[in-house]
């Protein structure tokens, strides 16, 4: 879950996720480049997704053709699983 992720994974996943700061705005923010942005993103989204598999979750994508209010209940069940995984 997110406690096994580093403060640094951590710190790029919340800021992304939660607060919808763009990668360029997280690179600015911790003075860190584009590049390890992205690539802190994709580990800890990784490790995210390994540990919900191991649990039998998912955080599949919603099919592009649904209602947006499919797509809104989607993601209100993704940050309540992240909120839960904290």
């Amino acid at each position: 879950g997110l406690r096994d992720l580093s403060a640094e994974h951590r710190v790029v996943l919340s800021l992304r996720e939660i607060d919808g700061l763009s990668y360029d705005e997280i690179s600015s923010t911790l003075k860190i480049s584009k590049g390890t942005v992205m690539s802190r993103l994709f580990y800890a989204r990784k490790r995210i997704q390994e540990t919900l598999k191991s649990l039998g979750l998912t955080l599949g994508s919603v099919n592009e053709s649904r209602t947006g209010q499919v797509k809104m209940e989607r993601q209100e069940e993704k940050w309540q699983t992240l909120s839960a995984l904290r």
